[in-house]
């Protein structure tokens, strides 16, 4: 009789005990000394809270399209051919996501979500802002793709203050393209958003900060945002407390060449406070097959940067990625569909006197030229038209390397 009592005493109180919770798949919050991340199941593993020492950089209210993400537009499509990270048009700022999320995991200071990212349109639906061109202006268009996700395999993971650096988040990121994203039109040319991020409208204050020169320019009106688009953008409070910027070396120094995608690829910024209540951020990448013709299973490997912090904290932490991790030249860009290291060393030789070796003659060489005693610039490693303490740096990691 006691044992059956005792029994039922157990069920009851597991019955009457509040439910464990448990969090859904592409939940997680990390943080770093100040610096927090947040993801969503629901988003994906997306990113959907960026705070630093309590301020809210993020605004998480328009739909899919807005957090800290990434997407990219085949064939010059536009939203006609999305895969976008966190979902579709039609999910809006619903329960549930479009995109398929088959792994995820985060550590204390990094989040890893792998995904089949949502077409942005669905098949069948229309959208203005289709077939971008030279001008910079769009074309209503029907969706390209045939499903609502692709099967193209996103890998994205965000780590929090790499390398001794203080509220960065690096961005570093890998797409397989699968057949839906190659056919049945042969896929050539892509444009890779990584990361878009949407901000607050507590932003007033607008910059372009010139790498190689450390000067900001206030940027005062529209024809402003979107000139120079080779210079990383700074968002900032009116009092520079509250600042961010976005840095990758996957933009040229100097810009990209001309062509459809000169006037919208490079650091985009857009003032959309009255519209929607936003800024939007983000870089923008254009690649080209190296044959011509993206097939099933090729790779292309991403890196990028998220700078928050004060004015002065965030414009020195550009300066040191800019040293860090120099800017890849045109003809470095194929890099990316390697494993190599996104990183002028991988690609670009440092082999000054022609002998089919980077060795210490080729450093005596860059000394006579950084200190004058030579007119020539045969050590232009990084290929900015300037001999410098970058050619050093590019010489010393392909001598290490060596």
């Amino acid at each position: 009789m006691e044992k059956r009592i005792f029994k039922i005493t157990l069920l009851l109180l597991f019955l009457l005990s509040p439910s464990p919770s448990f969090a859904a798949l592409g939940d997680a919050t990390i943080s770093s000394n100040g610096l927090l991340l947040s993801t969503k199941g629901s988003f994906a593993g997306g990113i959907v809270e960026l705070k630093l020492n309590d301020f809210n950089y993020m605004n998480q209210t328009v739909d899919r399209g807005v957090g800290i993400q990434t997407a990219w537009q085949n064939n010059n499509a536009g939203e006609c051919f999305n895969p976008t990270h966190q979902g579709s048009r039609q999910d809006g700022t619903g329960p549930t996501t479009t995109s398929i999320l088959l792994n995820f995991s985060n550590t204390q200071n990094s989040i890893t979500a792998t995904l089949h990212p949502a077409y942005w349109l669905q098949p069948g639906e229309s959208s203005d802002y289709c077939n971008w061109t030279e001008s910079n202006q769009t074309v209503k268009g029907l969706a390209q793709n045939t499903t609502v996700a692709s099967d193209s395999i996103l890998n994205q993971k965000y780590t929090l203050n790499p390398d001794d650096f203080s509220n960065l988040i690096e961005v570093d990121g890998s797409i397989i393209f699968k057949e839906t994203d190659t056919q049945p039109n042969p896929l050539r040319y892509i444009v890779i958003e990584q990361p878009t991020v949407v901000l607050v409208k507590t932003f007033s204050k607008a910059f372009r900060y010139a790498l190689s020169t450390d000067t900001l320019t206030p940027l005062n009106s529209a024809a402003d945002i979107y000139t120079n688009l080779h210079h990383p953008p700074i968002l900032s409070t009116e009092d520079g407390a509250h600042a961010i910027s976005l840095y990758s070396n996957q933009i040229p120094l100097d810009g990209f060449e001309n062509g459809p995608q000169k006037p919208f690829v490079g650091y985009n910024l857009n003032d959309l406070r009255s519209l929607w209540g936003i800024w939007s951020m983000n870089v923008r990448v254009p690649y080209s097959a190296k044959d011509f013709k993206i097939v099933a299973d090729d790779k292309l490997n991403l890196r990028s940067f998220i700078l928050v912090g004060t004015l002065q904290e965030v414009r020195s932490n550009l300066q040191k990625l800019y040293q860090k991790h120099p800017p890849l030249s045109l003809d470095c860009q194929s890099i990316a569909w390697t494993d190599k290291p996104l990183e002028p060393s991988s690609c670009l030789s440092a082999d000054a006197n022609s002998d089919s070796k980077t060795d210490l003659l080729d450093f005596a060489i860059w000394k006579k030229e950084y200190l004058g005693k030579l007119d020539t610039k045969t050590t232009d490693f990084n290929h900015d038209s300037i001999v410098n303490l970058l050619d050093f740096g590019v010489w010393k990691k392909v001598y290490l390397l060596n």
